[in-house]
């Protein structure tokens, strides 16, 4: 088990037509995306993703059960210790 932050709205620091970008303040806007399996990579768990909000305005008319992953919400999009449990479960 491993988890990873996906900064989405983060822009590079280089570009291939440029030098690195100065002056501007990161946006550290954030999901935290939680992946699962055994050993031999056999037996996967679908995928947890941790955002801000529990129903994103993205997901207005989705039905999130149909989608193959878990999604929870928490204030900082971090795994706190009531989603591990939740997730190790």
């Amino acid at each position: 088990m491993d988890e990873t932050d996906l900064f989405y709205y983060l822009q590079a620091d280089h570009s291939l037509a440029t030098k690195q970008l100065e002056g501007q303040k990161k946006d550290k806007e954030r999901l935290t995306v939680v992946v699962c399996c055994n050993g031999g990579g056999s037996n996967k768990v679908p995928l947890w993703v941790i955002g801000k909000f529990a129903n994103p305005r993205c997901f207005k008319h989705v039905n999130i059960d149909n989608l193959n992953c878990h999604c929870r919400a928490n204030k900082k999009a971090w795994m706190t210790e009531l989603l591990f449990q939740d997730c190790v479960r």
